[in-house]
């Protein structure tokens, strides 16, 4: 074979491999959901997209020390609810989706926490989502928060 032929053979199957997927973009679009609703503070949005059993597990650095939780959504929502948020927003930078036989995707999404147009962190998200009655919701939702650090 030619390298001419192997050429064309992977530029013909290249953009194939990297396009998404309908459940893969219906994913997306459900991460992008969430994260604009969780940083425009519409937290009421935010049950319709849960699972009734999901849970949340966060892990930062807090006062030198890692700490880590995970809790159910319902006790996380309920702590949400009550504490003073800032308005954010969280732009994706990277992210990777995982759809398996169109019923699970698991998602890690790099992004980074903007407020009042100052970078203040960057979060690693990680999800699981599970297809209910053909609607993408989260079963378990994680995150890592690190702090950004002056240039």
């Amino acid at each position: 074979m030619t390298v001419s032929a192997i050429t064309m053979i992977l530029c013909a199957t290249v953009p194939s491999a990297l396009a998404q997927t309908s459940d893969e973009q219906a994913v997306r679009n459900t991460v992008d959901r969430l994260l604009v609703a969780l940083g425009n503070g519409d937290l009421d949005a935010l049950p319709s997209m849960f699972t009734t059993d999901a849970n949340v597990g966060i892990v930062r650095m807090r006062e030198g020390a890692w700490t880590t939780s995970t809790q159910s959504f319902e006790d996380w929502f309920n702590a949400a609810k009550a504490s003073d948020r800032s308005i954010f927003h969280e732009p994706v930078e990277k992210i990777s989706i995982h759809v398996e036989s169109g019923h699970l995707a698991l998602v890690r999404a790099e992004t980074t926490i903007v407020v009042d147009g100052e970078i203040r962190a960057n979060n690693t998200d990680y999800f699981t989502l599970v297809r209910e009655q053909d609607v993408w919701k989260f079963m378990h939702a994680s995150y890592i928060t690190l702090r950004a650090t002056p240039d």
